[in-house]
């Protein structure tokens, strides 16, 4: 409707901070929607290709299966969410994130900006990774890899509790429910942990210095990750549903949980 009014004539009448919010979600479904959509459908014509019994009877094929079917559910969720913003479903952008910090650091994690700028400056793999380092070890090799996959069993089940809500960079109501119900941010914090147990970046082929340079690059992609969340949850602190949440977490999450047992196991020694 103010967008309407501006287009009409009636630029008085505009209520132009309504105007900018509403343009800034078209912004946001513009940039994600043909991102999210692509990797979906790259992902079908993967899977509609793949012969799925050989992959499994290869050593490890459960492992790299079970990832892109991962990513495959949380692309064609992140697709959904984007197209049913809609007020009638409930499912609406109550507001968009409206500073340039917020943006940047959010965008700058998906293409095209990120492949140059991983290349560039976050260059942390050298082609050396954990299913290399326990090759010889099957044992470690199933509780390795089991543990990558649950980090991103949890961020996807973050995305299926968003379901036709998943979008970035918008408040399109607040979740207390699934992952949420222990962490605020459940999604950065599996897929970084998985990051670190995927490329092992602290092991080398080379000098102990190259392993501190990869250490010091992956947990600069930490950094980014971690002003996402801070910028997240700045915007979203605008919704008293949201304060009300963060400060339970804040008593009754995984940290609050881990603070209370470590002073308890304290006072016990």
């Amino acid at each position: 409707y103010q967008v309407g009014l501006a287009v009409t004539g009636l630029g008085k009448q505009v209520q132009w901070p309504q105007a900018h919010q509403y343009l800034l979600g078209w912004c946001v479904k513009a940039f994600f929607i043909p991102l999210m959509t692509g990797y979906a459908l790259k992902d079908i014509r993967w899977f509609l290709s793949v012969d799925i019994l050989a992959e499994l009877q290869r050593p490890g094929g459960y492992y790299f299966l079970a990832n892109r079917i991962v990513f495959f559910i949380d692309v064609v969720f992140a697709s959904v969410g984007y197209l049913c913003a809609l007020r009638l479903i409930g499912s609406h952008i109550r507001s968009t994130e409206p500073t340039v910090l917020g943006w940047l650091v959010c965008i700058i994690c998906y293409e095209p900006f990120w492949a140059p700028l991983s290349r560039n400056f976050f260059a942390y793999e050298e082609g050396y990774y954990w299913d290399d380092w326990l090759a010889g070890y099957p044992i470690a090799w199933v509780f390795w890899s089991l543990s990558i996959l649950l980090c991103l069993v949890v961020y996807v089940w973050m995305s299926i509790t968003f379901g036709i809500s998943f979008s970035n960079l918008t408040n399109r109501g607040i979740l207390t429910n699934g992952p949420y119900r222990w962490l605020k941010h459940p999604h950065y914090v599996s897929k970084n942990i998985s990051w670190w147990l995927i490329s092992v970046p602290f092991l080398t082929n080379q000098s102990p210095a190259v392993a501190v340079r990869n250490c010091l690059l992956l947990a600069g992609v930490n950094v980014i990750y971690y002003l996402r969340a801070k910028t997240e949850e700045r915007h979203l602190s605008r919704d008293p549903a949201y304060v009300e949440y963060s400060n339970w977490i804040e008593s009754n999450g995984l940290y609050a949980i881990l603070r209370r047992s470590g002073f308890q196991l304290w006072q016990k020694n």
